[in-house]
């Protein structure tokens, strides 16, 4: 109740907060209101662990890019696709829920988000909560470096921990980033964003075909070798973003790597 209080009164008091959780923290049925004028949106929890989900994204904003010294560079990247009469296409590999889906769909209303969940249960929910926003496309799978079948294994350690792994047997399918991108480029949407937590398998997601990650002028990821120790799952993903031309920002419990290749407005330089 106290995380809910505290993020109404700074969002009507005008402090940070460009989202409230308008509703008690204890109704299954949530109303999310942003300061831009936007419609409410309706968010559906179903026990405290989404609810805290909610409240890390909405109030937290993790992945917002404010106080970012990259974060003109990164809005003229966005405006010149948009510009270009193409739409920005933003991916979210380990969508859970939605929450990070919704808070990229209601920030980049002119972009396409495609949400990739692979557990059932969880993807139930992300497709309640991103019907009322016209330009989310979820899809049930797990992301990966080729197309394939996996298994979805519960870790017991909540409804964000459920982990992938490949098998000919297994019944929840990969879906390989080269082939999304490939799919968006027919669409005239241009890579923007990518979201990537998907507890350990960035190990398999950057062991090949990564053609894909410099494309995308910002690639947001969270590691996982805290909770997986000596298997080393971070060491692909670090081995391929630093052989690119990327700065490396530490926010919180994710990595931004963002193409040096994109310019800030006042400075050709910068």
């Amino acid at each position: 109740m106290g995380l809910w209080l505290r993020g109404v009164t700074r969002w009507v008091t005008r402090k940070r907060c460009r989202f409230a959780l308008v509703t008690p923290p204890f109704l299954s049925r949530q109303v999310l209101l942003a300061k831009d004028g936007q419609s409410p949106l309706q968010l559906f929890a179903r026990d405290r662990h989404d609810m805290n989900m909610y409240n890390y994204m909405f109030l937290d904003e993790p992945y917002s890019f404010r106080k970012m010294k990259r974060e003109a560079c990164i809005t003229k990247a966005f405006d010149d696709i948009v510009r270009d009469k193409a739409r920005p296409f933003i991916v979210d590999c380990g969508a859970n829920i939605g929450s990070a889906t919704v808070y990229f769909g209601q920030t980049y209303p002119q972009a396409t988000v495609v949400a990739i969940e692979p557990e059932a249960g969880n993807f139930a929910v992300l497709e309640r909560n991103c019907a009322q926003l016209g330009n989310v496309r979820p899809i049930l799978a797990g992301v990966s470096n080729q197309s394939g079948m996996a298994d979805t294994i519960d870790t017991g350690l909540g409804h964000d921990a459920f982990r992938t792994r490949v098998s000919d047997t297994g019944t929840t399918p990969l879906v390989s980033m080269n082939d999304l991108l490939r799919e968006a480029e027919t669409r005239g949407e241009k890579p923007f964003i990518v979201k990537i937590d998907i507890e350990g398998f960035e190990a398999q997601l950057f062991s090949s075909d990564t053609e894909w990650v410099d494309k995308f002028p910002v690639v947001i990821i969270e590691f996982h070798d805290w909770m997986l120790p000596r298997q080393k799952t971070s060491q692909n993903a670090l081995r391929v973003l630093a052989g690119l031309d990327r700065d490396f920002i530490l926010k919180g419990e994710n990595i931004f790597s963002i193409s040096n290749r994109l310019r800030n407005p006042q400075s050709a330089d910068s």
